[in-house]
């Protein structure tokens, strides 16, 4: 029983990666003090962890 034909496996799957531009927007997002962390993060489609790193 092996994996479904276009399933990626978890050693298969890539990171994500973000430019420079996304990364000072997010820092910026976060930085205004109008949304937390969490907010921003979920906002762009990230974990928290991701952009508190």
């Amino acid at each position: 029983m092996g994996e479904a034909e276009g399933q990626k496996t978890r050693k298969e799957k890539t990171r994500r990666q973000f430019d420079n531009e996304f990364k000072k927007d997010a820092v910026r997002l976060f930085e205004s003090g109008n949304s937390s962390l969490r907010q921003v993060a979920k906002d762009l489609g990230i974990s928290k962890a991701t952009l508190s790193n």
